[in-house]
């Protein structure tokens, strides 16, 4: 009799559990159907901002979180947990109880297998729906994108490293879009900058100017120009002039001849861009941790 009241009390919970997965589907469809998040993230060098290079801002988008559906539960093939408020175990259950706890445990299974699949179909039919702006689509892109919903999260963790690796494999990725190249390459250069590499920050930015002045990257706040790609050359050749005496003769050189500037003016501006260049390299981590 006990065992009975066993397996009636859990298949209770079971039906209480599939409600609140209805209920949680109920609340992802609603969620999904609204329109995806508009405001995204600029991690563009600041200096290039106030540059006057007229490029528009570099974008990121926002709050594009991963799906977590939960484990199956644990299901025990001879005991069940002690309930609460008891104080023996349990006794052994019989192969009918045993077999009804399976049953009741497959279906609950099944019932979130359905329900991550009708969600990954609902993204599928966004991603391929003309009617929706190309910026909203990719968004919805992102979400089966598990490079992506990785690197985001070891980024969230403060664990650069490992969200290098992700963005990596999601820019290598062959089912990539340009779009998706962007924002890897935007998210590969903030890691490169956390992780004080200096060269690999300019590597990814100058990787980034490339695709910009090849493909349509509107979407992401980036209209197909040179501008950037240019800028971004001329950075890292202050960036590598730093402390590098023949590097910076020469920019002075050039600064003094070709660009017309007083000697005292053109040592004023070298100076400025280097400044603008530690400001860009600073680990935005560590100043508001």
């Amino acid at each position: 009799m006990q065992n009975r009241i066993l397996i009636v009390s859990f298949l209770i919970l079971s039906a209480i559990w599939m409600y609140l997965l209805v209920f949680r589907s109920n609340q992802n469809a609603i969620e999904d159907k609204k329109e995806l998040p508009q405001d995204l993230t600029n991690i563009l060098p600041e200096s290039f901002l106030t540059s006057g290079a007229g490029t528009p801002s570099l974008l990121l988008p926002d709050e594009i979180h991963a799906e977590n559906p939960s484990n199956t539960l644990p299901l025990k093939t001879k005991h069940i947990p002690i309930l609460p408020g008891r104080i023996s175990p349990v006794n052994e259950l019989s192969p009918a109880d045993i077999e009804a706890l399976k049953v009741a445990q497959e279906k609950i299974d099944n019932f979130e297998k359905e329900n991550v699949e009708a969600r990954k179909n609902f993204i599928l039919s966004q991603i391929n729906n003309p009617n929706l702006a190309t910026e909203t689509r990719e968004l919805y892109r992102l979400r089966l994108c598990q490079s992506f919903r990785d690197g985001k999260s070891f980024a969230e963790k403060n664990d650069f490293s490992m969200a290098e690796t992700s963005f990596l494999q999601m820019l290598s990725d062959s089912s990539s879009t340009p779009i998706m190249k962007g924002i890897a390459l935007k998210y590969l250069a903030n890691c490169a900058r956390e992780l004080s590499n200096p060269e690999k920050y300019f590597d990814y930015l100058q990787q980034l100017g490339e695709l910009q002045s090849k493909e349509d990257l509107t979407a992401i706040g980036l209209e197909k120009n040179t501008n950037f790609f240019k800028w971004i050359k001329d950075q890292r050749r202050y960036y590598q002039a730093m402390n590098d005496f023949q590097k910076r003769s020469v920019i002075l050189l050039y600064l003094v001849e070709e660009k017309k500037m007083a000697q005292e003016k053109a040592q004023k501006y070298f100076d400025w861009k280097i400044n603008q260049i530690r400001e860009d390299l600073k680990c935005r981590s560590k100043i508001t941790n």
